[in-house]
C-alpha cells in the first residue's frame, strides 16, 4: 500500500463509507451515504486481518485497543452508542512479531470466528486457516512467492480441501504490484485488477462465465492524507452500457496514533 514506510505510519484500521453520485454538465453531486460501512483491520505489515460490513454508524462507535510493549495490537473492543460491547478481537503474535492467531468474539463473549497464520523462513506468510465458532476449519489459503519475496500466487481451499479460488499477482521491475487476476475454483477468470504507479487500484474488470466483460470500474483518487494514503475516491462503474458513479470516503487510524482509538 502507498504511504510512509515507518511503523508508526502503518494503517491499523480503515472505515470506508460509500455514497451515490451523479454528474451533470461536468459537475458532480453526491447523494446521502449508504447506511452500510466497511471496516478493515491491518497488522503492522499492513496485511489485511479482517474486513467486514457494518450496518451501524461505525464512525460513531467507540473503539478501544490494547497493545503490547512492541506496539502490536493485542485486543480491539468495539462498543455501540450505548456503551454496550458489540465485538472483541484478540490477536496473538510469534517471536518475530508476526500475527499468529486471531479470535473474534460477539457481544456475549462467545467465539464468532478464529484464524491461524503460518510463516516460512523469510517470514512470508505461507498459510492462513479460517475456523468457525465451533473451531471447525472452513477454508485455508496457501501462498507462493518468487525469489525476491513477492507473493505471486495464492490458492484457497474449502473445508473439503477442494480448490475454491486462486489469485495470480504480477509485478513491475521495481517490485510494485501492477495486476491481479482472480480465478474461480473451476479455473474461470472472473476479475482483473490493475494498479497505478503508487499501488492504488486504477481499474477492476469483472467477467461473466463465458469470458465476456460484465462490468468495468475505474477509480479516480481525489484526496490523500499526510501519509499519501487516499481518503476520497470517485468510482465510475460501467455495466451493460450504463454508468454508475459513487464516492468513497476512507477514515484511517494509524498505529502511530496510539492504542486508544477513540
Amino acid at each position: 500500500m502507498p504511504g510512509d514506510s515507518t511503523s508508526d505510519n502503518q494503517m491499523q484500521l480503515c472505515i470506508i463509507q460509500t455514497a451515490p453520485a451523479s454528474k451533470y454538465s461536468g459537475e458532480v453531486s453526491e447523494g446521502e451515504p449508504f447506511s452500510d460501512y466497511y471496516m478493515e483491520l491491518y497488522d503492522r505489515q499492513e496485511r489485511l486481518l479482517l474486513g467486514y460490513n457494518a450496518s451501524d454508524s461505525v464512525l460513531n462507535q467507540k473503539r478501544v485497543s490494547k497493545c503490547d510493549d512492541k506496539g502490536n495490537m493485542v485486543e480491539l473492543a468495539i462498543y455501540d452508542n450505548n456503551e454496550s460491547l458489540q465485538n472483541r478481537i484478540v490477536c496473538e503474535y510469534d517471536d518475530n512479531d508476526n500475527i499468529s492467531g486471531f479470535i473474534r468474539y460477539d457481544s456475549a463473549n462467545a467465539v464468532e470466528t478464529s484464524r491461524a497464520y503460518e510463516y516460512g523462513s523469510e517470514e512470508n506468510m505461507t498459510e492462513f486457516r479460517h475456523y468457525n465458532s465451533q473451531g471447525e476449519l472452513q477454508n485455508k489459503i496457501v501462498y507462493e512467492y518468487d525469489s525476491s519475496g513477492n507473493m505471486v500466487e495464492w490458492t484457497r481451499y474449502d473445508k473439503y480441501d477442494d480448490c475454491d479460488g486462486r489469485q495470480i499477482i504480477d509485478y513491475d521491475e521495481n517490485g510494485n504490484v501492477i495486476k491481479q487476476d482472480y480465478y474461480s475454483g473451476s479455473g474461470n477468470l472472473y476479475e482483473t485488477v490493475n494498479y497505478n504507479a503508487d499501488g492504488s487500484i486504477e481499474e477492476s474488470i469483472h467477467y461473466s462465465g463465458d469470458g465476456s466483460v460484465y462490468s468495468r470500474q475505474t477509480n479516480a483518487y481525489l484526496q490523500y492524507d499526510e501519509h499519501q494514503n487516499w481518503t476520497k475516491c470517485m468510482l465510475s462503474k460501467k455495466v451493460y452500457g450504463g454508468t454508475e458513479l459513487f464516492v468513497q470516503y476512507r477514515t484511517i487510524v494509524y498505529y502511530g496514533d496510539g492504542c486508544n482509538l477513540d
